[in-house]
């Protein structure tokens, strides 16, 4: 059953055989043997859309919304590490220092959200994501996301 199509800036094809009315072609997709997708889009903060966080697998797979959820947080996340970024870019000359700083910072939660995805990797089907799971994911992102934030306002 193809997923829903967008919503909240999500967009889900729970099966890509099925998703024959899309204005894009899925042929490469399909040639590698990926039947599932999910993106969200990554959004400035004046609106503009520059991309999407996006998820592939193989085999076709329901996508809740718990999981559905988790993408839009690290979607934000990623938008926040980018105005970061942009930010620190204008310190030229000290900003490998304070990269070394954030990546320092933020590696230990970095290792965690690793483990947890590893580990709720199933080698028997399609992964899915318990709520207990998503509940960790999302406060592990939420600390690194403090993080960032403070240092953007540092900045």
């Amino acid at each position: 059953m193809l997923g829903h199509h967008l919503q909240d800036g999500t967009a889900v094809f729970e099966d890509l055989s099925k998703a024959s009315a899309l204005d894009v072609d899925i042929s490469l997709l399909q040639q590698l043997g990926l039947q599932f997708y999910a993106g969200h889009n990554l959004r400035t903060s004046d609106g503009h859309n520059i991309g999407s966080l996006c998820l592939y697998d193989g085999p076709p797979r329901q996508f809740s919304p718990v999981e559905r959820s988790l993408l839009g947080t690290l979607a934000s996340l990623v938008m926040r590490l980018l105005e970061l970024r942009r930010v620190l870019g204008a310190h030229a000359g000290t900003t490998a220092v304070l990269w070394d700083f954030v990546y320092r910072a933020i590696g230990k939660q970095l290792a965690r959200l690793t483990a947890l995805a590893e580990s709720a990797v199933s080698n028997t089907g399609p992964a899915q994501l318990s709520p207990a799971t998503a509940h960790e994911a999302n406060e592990i992102v939420g600390v690194i996301d403090q993080f960032v934030a403070a240092t953007l306002q540092r900045a």
